[in-house]
């Protein structure tokens, strides 16, 4: 009886990013730090 107890997993790509919000003067000299699983572009454009 075989039994499958560590099923495969998703394949990811996990990554970590960071950026300067622009234009906004109490932040100046911070940066914002991201994590996401899918492409960083994209990721940027639907936070921009």
């Amino acid at each position: 009886m075989s039994q499958e107890f560590f099923p495969q997993r998703p394949e990811a790509k996990p990554t970590i990013y960071a950026y300067k919000i622009l234009e906004t003067a109490n932040r100046e000299g911070l940066l914002k730090v991201g994590f996401t699983n899918r492409n960083v572009q994209k990721r940027e454009k639907r936070t921009f």
